[in-house]
C-alpha cells in the first residue's frame, strides 16, 4: 500500500482501508473514476496487523468479484 498527497479532487471517499474499501477503490479505479480511501489506522499496522482472534471467510460470489477485480491471486497463496 503507498500513501500519497490527497488530490484536491475525488469522484468519491471511501473511509476504511479494509478488504471492503479497497475492493470499492479498485472497482472505481476500473470504471474511471477516482476514490481517495482514509484510515485511521497507520500503515505498518496495515501491513502487519497483530492476531485478533477473527477469521475472514469469503464466499463463492466474494472470490468471484475479487477475481474480476484482480486481486484473487495475490491472496489465494495465503
Amino acid at each position: 500500500m503507498t500513501s500519497s498527497p490527497p488530490s484536491p479532487h475525488s469522484d468519491v471517499l471511501i473511509v476504511g482501508a479494509g478488504p471492503a474499501g479497497l475492493s470499492l477503490a479498485i472497482s472505481l479505479a476500473q470504471a474511471g473514476l477516482t476514490a481517495t480511501v482514509v484510515e485511521q489506522q497507520p500503515e505498518a499496522a496495515l501491513a502487519s496487523p497483530a492476531p485478533d482472534g477473527r477469521e475472514i471467510a469469503l464466499t463463492h460470489p466474494s472470490r468471484a468479484t475479487l477475481e474480476r477485480l484482480g486481486t484473487w491471486a495475490g491472496l489465494a497463496p495465503h
